[in-house]
């Protein structure tokens, strides 16, 4: 059955004309829910999830970054942690932040990146309790990269 999943993806992604990669140590979900493009979890329950969204040619990084922070800091109180320039293999561009936040006495990291592509804008989730999260950044960032 899983390897029936896999092919269907490998078929389906290309046909859309973007292929998206599983960060180590996660697994892909079929189906993909509601209006996501892609999403993985790993065995400590952390997802990984890829929309894409459309934007305005005028809207460029520094404006998706502030939109992005200002909404996570105003709406759902986390705290930004860092921010630097995202590029993929193919020469995508944008940006991946960083948050932490605190819940019942639990810490929480979420990293988003997003890249701009023309008229859409890729936009790449990932989070979880900090404890756990924290060890699968590099492979968030590289799956984040591979997107082709």
């Amino acid at each position: 059955m899983t390897a029936r999943l896999l092919l269907i993806a490998l078929l389906v992604l290309p046909a859309c004309g973007t292929t998206f990669a599983t960060p180590a140590g996660y697994a892909a979900l079929e189906p993909v829910v509601g209006d996501y493009a892609f999403e993985a979890v790993s065995p400590e329950n952390c997802r990984y999830r890829i929309r894409r969204l459309s934007r305005g040619e005028d809207s460029d990084a520094a404006y998706w970054e502030a939109a992005i922070t200002n909404h996570l800091v105003r709406t759902a109180a986390y705290t930004p942690v860092s921010a630097a320039d995202l590029t993929t293999v193919e020469g995508l561009s944008g940006r991946e932040l960083l948050f932490e936040a605190t819940s019942g006495g639990v810490d929480y990291r979420y990293w988003i990146g997003f890249l701009l592509d023309g008229s859409r804008l890729w936009l790449i989730e990932a989070g979880g309790v900090a404890s756990t999260f924290e060890a699968d950044l590099d492979a968030v960032r590289d799956a984040a990269r591979a997107i082709r």
